[in-house]
């Protein structure tokens, strides 16, 4: 479907601008990069949207698109610098730690970019309400392709996938709760018997 594919398409470009603005302000001909890293089919059809929206320029229009929707554009001070374009504060929900498009010196830089997360003192207070909310670790994965719809469900539901991840997340918690150095409250962690001593077990998973 045509219509569905273009759908796509926009969002890969889209989630290409937005981590490739999570690791800094960059300039108009830096972004343009993004396309080398589409699939030539996807490029073909945003090429031929394009052609509608903005006849001269029709493998910028969905860049362009997509810039208007996640950046700010910033004016440069100097006279021969050019204008960067800053990722919008809201648009750090969508970006993904694990980006595997993403260099790991970039994904390093954008932890530093990160605004930080909004959290509440013990009188009820917000430390800053100009600090984002608490957020997922990483967005909802993009729509799978109709081929893939079936194994992505079987994957994630699968017990011995769902073991793995448990045992995982008991060894990282525990080291924390029993880390003397650190100050970490776990009275309110979701589901904290399943992290105690005697809780490494699947029954304990399935009761928390």
């Amino acid at each position: 479907n045509r219509a569905d594919h273009t759908k796509q398409a926009k969002q890969r470009i889209r989630r290409e601008v937005i981590h490739r603005l999570a690791s800094g302000p960059k300039a108009h001909s830096e972004l343009t990069e993004v396309h080398h890293v589409l699939p030539q089919r996807d490029n073909a059809v945003l090429s031929e949207e394009g052609k509608l929206i903005y006849p001269d320029d029709a493998s910028g229009a969905a860049l362009e698109e997509a810039l208007d929707q996640v950046a700010e554009r910033k004016s440069s001070r100097g006279r021969l610098a050019p204008d960067q374009w800053e990722l919008r504060r809201w648009a750090w929900s969508e970006y993904d730690p694990a980006f595997f498009h993403t260099s790991l010196r970039s994904h390093q830089s954008a932890a530093e970019n990160r605004p930080k997360t909004n959290h509440t003192s013990s009188g009820g207070s917000s430390s800053s309400p100009s600090r984002l909310k608490p957020q997922a670790y990483a967005p909802r994965p993009a729509p799978a392709h109709p081929s893939f719809q079936r194994i992505r469900r079987d994957l994630t539901s699968d017990a011995t996938v769902l073991a793995l991840v448990y045992r995982t997340l008991h060894v990282h918690c525990r080291k924390i709760s029993t880390n003397g150095t650190s100050n970490r409250n776990m009275s309110d962690l979701r589901g904290k018997l399943a992290y105690e001593p005697e809780g490494m077990s699947e029954t304990a998973l399935a009761r928390a």
